[in-house]
C-alpha cells in the first residue's frame, strides 16, 4: 500500500506514476522490473519514489489493486443487471474479463504476472478458500478481483439473490464464490501456459471452458434418479 505522501500528491502526478508502473510491469515481470526505469518514465527523483512506496513490490501490488477495483465495480454492475443471479453474472464477467486479460490494454501485464507467478503473487490473485488461515470466518473473502476490498465484497454480497440458490449463509455464499473463481483463475493460467508453449487458444474456447466448469458448480455432474 502506498504511503500517505503518495496520496497527498495531485491526481496527475499519481496517475503519472501509475502509468510508469503499467509500462514497466508490462515490459517485464516484477522481479526483472527496474525502479530506475519507473522513476525515469514518471519523471520523479529516486528519493521521492521511496517517499511514496516501500519498494517496487509495493507499487506493483498497488497497480494490480487498481485493476482489481475496476473489475469489482464492473462485477457489481453486472450482478445488478442480472438481478442478483450470481452464476449468470460470473459467466458474463468471465466472458468480458478474459478478453481484456489476453488481448486488452492490460494483457502484457497479466501475461508477465501469470507466466512468472510466485507464491506471493499467487496468494494475491488466487481466490482464498473460506477456511483458509487468512480468512477470519467473520467476513466474506472472495479473493481474485475482490481481494482486500471488503466494503465492495459486502456490497456484492448484499446484491446476490439467495432465493435463486439452495444455500443462504454468508459462509456458504463465500464458498460458492471460491468454487466459481477457482476455475476462472485456472482457465486464465492455462491460457498463458499454452501460449508460452507456442499454442494460441481462441478466446471463445476459453469462454466455453469456463462456462462448462461454472455449470458443473451450479448444476452438478452426478446423474439423478427421476
Amino acid at each position: 500500500m502506498p504511503k500517505k505522501t503518495y496520496f497527498n500528491l495531485d491526481e496527475d502526478k499519481q496517475q503519472r506514476i501509475l502509468d510508469a508502473a503499467k509500462e514497466e510491469f508490462s515490459r517485464v515481470p516484477l522481479f526483472e522490473a527496474s525502479i530506475s526505469n519507473i522513476i525515469k518514465i514518471a519523471d520523479i527523483p529516486r528519493g521521492s519514489f521511496y517517499q511514496y512506496f516501500e519498494n517496487k513490490e509495493d507499487l506493483y501490488f498497488y497497480y494490480f489493486d487498481t485493476i482489481r477495483q475496476n473489475q469489482t465495480k464492473r462485477f457489481g454492475e453486472l450482478l445488478k443487471r442480472n438481478q442478483g443471479d450470481i452464476v449468470t453474472t460470473m459467466k458474463t464477467f468471465f466472458s468480458e474479463t478474459i478478453a481484456n486479460t489476453v488481448s486488452g490494454e492490460d494483457a502484457a501485464f497479466f501475461k508477465n504476472a501469470f507466466v512468472r507467478m510466485d507464491f506471493k503473487m499467487s496468494s494475491r490473485m488466487q481466490p482464498h478458500h473460506p477456511h483458509h488461515p487468512h480468512h477470519s470466518g467473520k467476513q466474506p473473502h472472495f479473493g481474485g478481483p475482490f481481494h482486500q476490498n471488503l466494503k465492495a465484497d459486502f456490497d456484492i454480497m448484499s446484491e446476490i439473490d439467495r432465493s435463486l440458490l439452495t444455500i443462504s449463509s454468508d459462509e456458504e455464499i463465500s464458498l460458492l464464490m471460491f468454487s466459481l473463481m477457482s476455475p476462472f483463475m485456472k482457465t486464465i493460467n492455462d491460457y498463458f501456459s499454452k501460449q508460452r508453449e507456442g499454442i494460441e487458444i481462441p478466446v471463445e474456447e476459453l469462454q466455453k471452458e469456463y462456462e462448462t466448469m461454472a455449470n458443473w458448480v451450479a448444476i452438478g455432474v452426478s446423474k439423478r434418479e427421476e
